[in-house]
């Protein structure tokens, strides 16, 4: 039972990265218009901004992706 419940942990975790990748993506097209900013540095952006959104009221992790 619990093979079955680490393999949907897997299968959840690489999901949640692969839509981060594409949003990640997305920042990337947007950004580019001003100045190229390489995909490995957006990911982490997009992740703590998640993470703000999570922990902080009013979508705060918005502000912290820009600091």
């Amino acid at each position: 039972m619990w093979e079955f419940a680490v393999l949907l942990l897997i299968i959840g975790a690489l999901v949640y990265f692969v839509g981060v990748t594409i949003i990640s993506q997305r920042w990337q097209f947007l950004l580019r218009s001003t100045q190229p900013v390489p995909l490995r540095s957006l990911i982490p952006l997009v992740l703590v901004g998640y993470m703000g959104n999570n922990l902080y009221p009013f979508r705060s992790g918005e502000i912290l992706r820009v600091i």
